[in-house]
């Protein structure tokens, strides 16, 4: 099971800026873990490309009409890895 969270932000700090800012974050992770991982990424279409979502898109519809990226970030929370307690079908 994995938990993901992100959200876009339209910033004048860079990513470096942005990636220390989550670094300093006290975020507590779902279980055995000792820390939860972080990822600023730069945005240059309104899809998120990121190693932690896969066999989903993440598309930002508010700026699909947006041409200039150049102040849009993503900043991603991911804690995973975790056995499913459950089966979301019922079984």
């Amino acid at each position: 099971m994995d938990f993901f969270a992100c959200i876009l932000v339209e910033t004048e700090r860079s990513q470096g800026e942005l990636q220390d800012y989550l670094n300093n974050q006290k975020f507590s992770p779902a279980k055995n873990h000792e820390m939860v991982e972080t990822e600023v990424v730069k945005l240059c279409t309104n899809r998120l490309e990121t190693k932690y979502v896969v066999n989903e898109d993440v598309v930002f519809e508010t700026i699909k009409d947006e041409i200039d990226f150049d102040n849009y970030y993503v900043l991603i929370i991911y804690d995973g890895g975790y056995d499913s307690d459950f089966d979301i079908w019922g079984h």
